[in-house]
């Protein structure tokens, strides 16, 4: 996102919360960590609210797994894999809702 802010003069953040994203995004986040294994619920959920996060700030993988390894004790092996995996389907749930809202119906 800042990548883009930079390039493009547009900052996405704003444009998350002005079209209404911000629920849907919440929601798809909260889906794709309920499926993080043998972490207790009460981490899941905290680690929900700093990928949402670091997805709006538009915060690399690198940076997400710095924010993982620091806040929860996560390995650095585990911490790669979930900042990775999460962001890839931020970065998904985002196009996909934003490609719906622009009228595509469906995709290969």
């Amino acid at each position: 996102m800042a990548t883009a802010k930079r390039a493009l003069g547009i900052n996405l953040s704003a444009v998350v919360r002005d079209e209404d994203l911000a629920d849907y995004l919440q929601a798809a986040v909260a889906r794709n960590t309920s499926l993080i294994q043998s972490l207790s619920d009460d981490i899941v959920k905290r680690i929900e609210q700093t990928v949402y996060t670091s997805g709006i700030a538009g915060n690399s993988v690198t940076t997400l797994r710095k924010s993982l390894q620091a806040q929860f004790g996560i390995t650095d092996r585990r911490a790669r894999l979930i900042a990775r995996d999460q962001t890839g389907k931020f970065n998904s749930d985002l196009n996909k809702i934003r490609q719906q809202q622009a009228g595509v119906t469906s995709y290969v």
